[in-house]
């Protein structure tokens, strides 16, 4: 996997610069710090018909064969998906497990580790490092309004916070491509993300329920105990008054 993510984003950035193109990666990861990761790699139709000169068919067919090499026991499979009006073709790899992703458990905490490095670097090895991005007249907004997109979404097991992205609740959304059109020393290195393994709050409901019970338990215990040492008033005073009858 981080091999050809490597060689990817290399060929898809330089190719980009002139085209349509789409990479998101979706990562779930569970409370033992394993990951499940989601990869879909697509160019428009028109940028593989005029700028690479192919079929859809060639792109699919070496996508899918780059991916069966990297990404062991994923399920690869053709896609096609249209953004604003524009075809997109490409392949998508689910279930796949990134070794360039890790992940650990420590007193109850998960904690992902994702090195940024390892993608943004493919700028720079390729030559095209900021510098010569700007040469070029080539920013972020307008890589982005070319339709260049390369994102990745993180859903951690409970609520998560991050180093870099916004967060709502579970997932955090990361703009991969704002992060490699930054200056080097401006780039975050690595993406740290954490969350709790493991939601104890249920605990506090059924702790709240016993208690509850508890009481009422305690509750009708002692009103039966009253009304069982009303009667036996009862009978004493009854017993009492016969006596004092019979006297």
């Amino acid at each position: 996997m981080k091999k050809f993510i490597h060689i990817l984003m290399t060929l898809g950035l330089c190719l980009a610069l002139s085209g349509c193109m789409k990479y998101k990666m979706q990562v779930n990861v569970d409370s033992q710090g394993k990951n499940t990761t989601d990869l879909k790699i697509m160019f428009s139709e028109d940028f593989i018909k005029n700028y690479l000169k192919s079929t859809n068919d060639q792109v699919i067919s070496s996508f899918k064969t780059s991916l069966a090499k990297s990404s062991k026991n994923a399920k690869i499979s053709a896609v096609e998906k249209t953004y604003q009006g524009v075809k997109y073709i490409g392949v998508e790899s689910k279930a796949s497990n990134s070794a360039m992703i890790k992940g650990i458990v420590k007193d109850g905490i998960v904690k992902v580790t994702i090195p940024v490095d390892k993608i943004t670097n493919s700028l720079t090895s390729s030559g095209l490092d900021t510098s010569t991005l700007s040469n070029k007249n080539y920013t972020y907004q307008s890589l982005e309004a070319a339709g260049v997109e390369v994102s990745m979404s993180v859903t951690m097991p409970q609520k998560a916070t991050s180093n870099v992205g916004s967060v709502k609740d579970k997932t955090v959304k990361i703009d991969l491509l704002k992060e490699m059109m930054k200056p080097k020393n401006k780039r975050i290195n690595t993406i740290t993300i954490t969350s709790k393994a493991h939601d104890y709050t249920y605990l506090y409901y059924i702790g709240g329920v016993i208690g509850v019970a508890a009481l009422i338990f305690v509750c009708v215990k002692l009103r039966k105990k009253d009304a069982s040492q009303d009667e036996t008033s009862n009978e004493q005073e009854s017993e009492t008054l016969d006596q004092e009858k019979e006297a």
